[in-house]
C-alpha cells in the first residue's frame, strides 16, 4: 500500500513539475528533490537498480565527480560545493523521469495535459500583461520587457523557448491524430511564438527561430503545420515592430546597437558579454585542465587579472556568470568538465545528420517526430552561438535534465 501510495505521489509531483517552474526555483527545487528521494525509494525498496547502470547516467556521475573534485581544488571549497556536491540530483530527475513513463501508460498523456495547461496559463497572463500594461498578480509591462507570472526575473520567454520543442513533440505523440484538436494547436503555435517574441528576450526568441528551423527541416509528419504557424507568427511579429516602436527598439534596435552593427567596433552579442567572454578565456588559461569551481566565476571576476572596465561604456566584466554555456563550463570546471557538453553536442549533430541522409536518401527515419522535438530541446542547451544562463543554476538545470528522461525512455523503448 505505502509503495503505492509513493508511486501516485512521483507521478503527482512529475506532473506538477511545470506549474513549479512557474511559481519559483524554490518550489522547483523541492519538487526535483522529492522527485529524486520518492523515486530513490520506490527502485530501492523494488530492487530495480537497472536505470543506475545505463550508459549515459555513469557517464553522468563521472562527470559529477569531476565537478567535485574542480570545486575542493577551488579558491573557495565550501562555497563551490554548494554548486556542485548535490548536482548529481539532476541526473536522477532524468532517470526518474523515465522510471515514470516506463511505469505508467498514462504519464505521457497527463503531463502533456500538465505542460500544456501551464503553457496556457503563462500565455493568457502574458497577453493581459502587454495589453493592459499589468499582469493578474500586478507587474508592470517595462521598457519593452514581459515577465509575466515569473515577475521581475523576466524569464518568460526563456520558459516558453525552452520546454517549446519538448511540448512539440509530447502534442505530435498525443494530439495531432485527433482532428478536432489541430485548429487549437495552430492558433496555440501561433500565440507562443508572438509571445515569445513580445517577451523582449533576444535569446529566447533565438532559441524559437533555432528550434523551428531544426524541427522543420527535420520532422516527417507534422513540417507543414510547423511552417505555416512560423509563417503566420513572423507575418505578425513584422507588424507589430513596425507599429509599436517599443518593441522594435528593444528587439531589432537594440541588438543591432549592441552587436556594433554600423559603428567601428563588433561584439560577441554585445560588449558586455563579450567582457565576460575575455574573463572566462583568462580564468581557464589558469587552470585549464579542472577549472577553478562551479559558483566560481562570480567570486573571481573581481580580482585584479580578471576584472577590466570598458572604455567606451564603463561596462565591467562582473556578474553571477559568463552567460555562456562553453565559457562557463571552460572557467568553472576546465577542459575536463567542458568536454562531455562538448561530445554530447557533437553526438546530437551527428544525429540529425544522419537522420537527414538517411530520410533523404534512402526514405528511412532514424529518429520520430517526437524523438526530434526532444533532442532539439537538449540541443537548445548546447548550441554554442548564442548567450545562456548560468549553467549549474537549478531553475535552469530542471529546465535542461527534463527532456533527457523522456529521451532516455524512448531510446529504451527503441532497443526493446
Amino acid at each position: 500500500m505505502l509503495l503505492q501510495y509513493n508511486k501516485s505521489l512521483l507521478c503527482l509531483l512529475f506532473y506538477f513539475v511545470p506549474f513549479s517552474l512557474i511559481i519559483g526555483t524554490f518550489v522547483t527545487n523541492l519538487s526535483v528533490a522529492l522527485i529524486c528521494f520518492i523515486f530513490l525509494i520506490i527502485v530501492l525498496s523494488e530492487g530495480r537498480i537497472s536505470y543506475f547502470f545505463n550508459k549515459l547516467f555513469l557517464f553522468f556521475l563521472i562527470w559529477c565527480l569531476v565537478l567535485l573534485i574542480s570545486s575542493i581544488f577551488s579558491t573557495d571549497p565550501i562555497f563551490s560545493l554548494s554548486s556542485s556536491l548535490f548536482y548529481f540530483r539532476f541526473g536522477l530527475f532524468s532517470l526518474a523521469v523515465w522510471f515514470i513513463i516506463e511505469n505508467n501508460k498514462d504519464a505521457l498523456r497527463y503531463f502533456t495535459y500538465s505542460l500544456l495547461g501551464a503553457f496556457t496559463i503563462v500565455i493568457i497572463d502574458g497577453y493581459i500583461q502587454y495589453f493592459l500594461g499589468e499582469n493578474i498578480l500586478g507587474y508592470t509591462y517595462v521598457n519593452g520587457r514581459l515577465g509575466g507570472l515569473f515577475g521581475d526575473e523576466l524569464i518568460l520567454g526563456s520558459y516558453l523557448s525552452r520546454l517549446y520543442p519538448l511540448l512539440l513533440g509530447l502534442i505530435f505523440l498525443n494530439f495531432l491524430e485527433k482532428k478536432r484538436y489541430l485548429y487549437f494547436v495552430f492558433s496555440l503555435f501561433i500565440f507562443i511564438d508572438i509571445l515569445i517574441y513580445l517577451s523582449g528576450e533576444r535569446v529566447a526568441f533565438l532559441n524559437l527561430i533555432i528550434s523551428a528551423l531544426l524541427i522543420i527541416l527535420l520532422i516527417d509528419k507534422w513540417k507543414k503545420i510547423r511552417l505555416i504557424t512560423l509563417g503566420l507568427s513572423l507575418v505578425i511579429i513584422v507588424s507589430i515592430s513596425m507599429s509599436n516602436d517599443t518593441v522594435k527598439n528593444r528587439m531589432v534596435d537594440q541588438t543591432l546597437n549592441k552587436i556594433g552593427i554600423g559603428s567601428e567596433n563588433t561584439y560577441i552579442f554585445s560588449e558586455e558579454h563579450q567582457n565576460f567572454y575575455i574573463s572566462s578565456i583568462k580564468m581557464f588559461s589558469d587552470r585549464p585542465l579542472i577549472g577553478n569551481g562551479p559558483k566560481m566565476y562570480r567570486k573571481l571576476c573581481y580580482e585584479e587579472k580578471y576584472f577590466y572596465v570598458s572604455k567606451n561604456t564603463n561596462l565591467n566584466t562582473c556578474s553571477s556568470h559568463p552567460h555562456g554555456t562553453y565559457p562557463q563550463l571552460l572557467a568553472e570546471a576546465g577542459l575536463i568538465g567542458a568536454i562531455p557538453a562538448i561530445f554530447i553536442f557533437f553526438w546530437i549533430l551527428y544525429l540529425f545528420v544522419s537522420h537527414l541522409y538517411l530520410k533523404m536518401k534512402k526514405g528511412y527515419l532514424k529518429l520520430s517526430d517526437y524523438q526530434i522535438c526532444i533532442i532539439v530541446s537538449i540541443f537548445l542547451t548546447l548550441w554554442p552561438l548564442i548567450p545562456s544562463g548560468n549553467f549549474f543554476g537549478s531553475w535552469l538545470s530542471t529546465i535542461y535534465y527534463l527532456p533527457i528522461g523522456f529521451l532516455l525512455h524512448s531510446f529504451a523503448n527503441n532497443k526493446s
